[in-house]
């Protein structure tokens, strides 16, 4: 018998959402789908240089760190490579979509304002 080819009866497992919320308008519990941070830097800079912070962002949100800590981590990574950087955020959410029918998205903009003025300290 090759278990490998077998046809299942089952039905595929309903995705997992990341978070829960308490919905204000009733006393249900909605899920919430949100989606990988976009980060935008916000002087001209080298395109490696927007994706490198990108994939730090994206590893953060991945590691379901709040807001502050991904802000952080951005930070961080920009001392690490000779930057200061001023990061402001903004979650954004909709209720309505289409695609994810009774769930509320949510996504998350970082503009990242990147000074190479650090000081050396002797």
């Amino acid at each position: 018998m090759n278990l490998f080819n077998r046809k299942s009866t089952k039905k595929a497992p309903a995705p997992v959402p990341n978070k829960k919320f308490a919905d204000p308008s009733s006393s249900t519990i909605r899920a919430e789908h949100r989606l990988r941070p976009i980060v935008q830097l916000i002087r001209g800079s080298d395109p490696a240089a927007e994706m490198a912070f990108s994939a730090c962002a994206w590893q953060s949100f991945r590691m379901n760190k709040s807001i502050r800590d991904i802000c952080i981590d951005l930070q961080n990574y920009a001392e690490s490579v000779g930057y200061r950087a001023t990061v402001g955020a903004r979650e954004m959410s909709s209720d309505n979509m289409p695609s994810f029918p009774g769930m509320r998205v949510t996504a998350l903009v970082l503009l990242v304002d990147l000074d190479d003025n650090i000081p050396t300290w002797n």
